[in-house]
């Protein structure tokens, strides 16, 4: 009887070594893993994917391709593409003030941070993100996607920064709602459209 009683905290202790053990290993594994995920070195909130609603059917959707900067992505029948002035690209359903806008291959400057690059804002920093909630660290047809809400005074913006490389990538975002045209009808067909997106060089 003794020899049972002594045994038992034995038992609970080496029980308690292998969950700890357990979770340890676990932890050290997410940390490589997110890590893996996350090639710059950006503090990023990791949460699970967004949920936007039933798929959409993308059959007969037309396919972009830009020769000169290697990438392409499908968008439906009846939307309007074009370049601004600024040199984005503009797609816009017909017949409305929201669009989703995609940046041309977007270069890193020798000095430009992490941050900054990914964010295109000065006044990111690492430990204050102004302006930016829900960040998270995707993977869209094999490219790492850094996804960010961007919050100003009359509208918040959905931005997809795709990274094509540490130095170069493409930002794509659309207004999500504005003070004067409220909530985005098309959100979710934005984020298919960006679902196809792909570099091809």
């Amino acid at each position: 009887m003794n020899f049972r009683r002594t045994l038992n905290p034995y038992l609970a202790l080496l029980l308690i070594t292998l969950i700890a053990s357990g979770v340890a290993y676990w932890l050290a594994w997410q940390s490589n893993r997110v890590e893996s995920e996350n090639p710059l070195p950006i503090t990023v909130r990791r949460h699970a994917s967004r949920t936007t609603g039933d798929s959409i059917d993308t059959s007969t959707w037309k396919t972009y391709r830009n020769e000169k900067y290697g990438f392409e992505m499908k968008y439906p029948v009846g939307y309007k593409i074009e370049e601004d002035s600024t040199g984005y690209l503009v797609l816009k359903p017909l017949d409305t003030e929201f669009d989703l806008t995609i940046s041309l291959i977007r270069t890193r400057e020798p000095l430009e941070t992490a941050g900054v690059f990914v964010h295109n804002n000065t006044g990111y920093d690492t430990d204050y993100k102004f302006g930016y909630t829900d960040e998270s660290v995707a993977t869209i047809n094999g490219i790492i996607v850094y996804r960010f809400k961007q919050i100003l005074a009359r509208e918040d913006d959905w931005h997809f920064f795709f990274l094509k490389d540490a130095d170069h990538g493409v930002d794509a975002s659309w207004t999500n709602s504005h003070v004067d045209y409220g909530e985005n009808p098309f959100g979710h067909e934005f984020e298919t459209i960006l679902s196809t997106f792909k570099f091809t060089k």
